[in-house]
């Protein structure tokens, strides 16, 4: 009856180190999953990026970089690098940006670059 009571104690904390090591297991595998976004990148490495470029227009949710027309997503953010939030007021034409999108193709976050920027 001792021997009952102990492995009945044992029981219910394995359970909860086996639930507790698969998921640290399923969000660590989630994360290697996703090679960009936000919280995977500092904006300090053009490779960060799925692309880099100029701005020619902003309008709404669409941009023009380099001569070709870009959908921002919904919620998308705008950062410099650091990782650091600045605001979508920030950008302008001209402005040298890099840029990570989702499987859709669409902007989810927009970096203000250091470096040169196009004449307007």
């Amino acid at each position: 009856m001792h021997q009952t009571r102990r492995s009945a104690l044992w029981r219910p904390l394995i359970l909860f180190l086996l639930t507790v090591f698969a998921t640290i297991t399923a969000l660590g595998g989630m994360a290697a999953g996703q090679s960009r976004g936000e919280g995977f990148i500092t904006g300090s490495s053009l490779s960060d990026f799925d692309g880099v470029g100029h701005i020619d227009s902003m309008e709404g949710g669409q941009l023009v970089i380099d001569d070709s027309s870009r959908r921002l997503s919904y919620g998308v953010k705008y950062y410099k690098p650091g990782p650091i939030k600045i605001p979508a007021s920030a950008f302008s034409a001209g402005s040298r940006v890099g840029y990570v999108e989702d499987r859709n193709g669409r902007i989810t976050s927009l970096w203000l670059l250091p470096g040169k920027s196009k004449a307007k």
